[in-house]
């Protein structure tokens, strides 16, 4: 599988992911209201009720969605580490950007430090999984 291919699929993936656990748990984001629209999301809500905590309903989205923009970018970008290191950095910054535009109060939501943190985790993941495919790359 080419690089391209393999963080493309993983960046639609965990985009998707992200989407899904959001429109589950977040019954009043567009997102939620738009899937509680087409798909019956209460049983699953129901279903998941007691295999889920806090980080999942709150957390996990936001960092598949920040490993998707970094390997998405991986997959536009990627040639060298240098690019990499730009792709994590830019999907962190984007990230935090919005987390301090929450806290500011020029769109809605938290802007805590814990989504920066989530965010920051996310950005790590993937530079070490780009890592990893670098590696396994050049021994082959």
């Amino acid at each position: 599988m080419s690089k391209r291919l393999f963080y493309t699929t993983l960046c639609i993936a965990s985009l998707l992911a992200g989407g899904s656990i959001y429109a589950i748990f977040r019954e009043n984001s567009y997102i939620g209201a738009f899937a509680s629209c087409l798909f019956p999301i209460e049983p699953i809500k129901e279903f998941l009720k007691t295999h889920t905590n806090s980080f999942f309903k709150f957390y996990l989205a936001d960092f598949l969605w920040c490993f998707s923009l970094c390997l998405g970018l991986f997959a536009i970008l990627v040639q060298k580490y240098k690019y990499a290191t730009f792709c994590v950095c830019t999907a962190f910054a984007f990230g935090t950007a919005w987390e301090v535009l929450q806290y500011v109060g020029l769109i809605r939501g938290t802007g805590d430090i814990f989504d920066v943190i989530t965010y920051l985790l996310a950005a790590l993941t993937a530079m070490i999984l780009f890592i990893i495919k670098e590696k396994k790359d050049e021994k082959n």
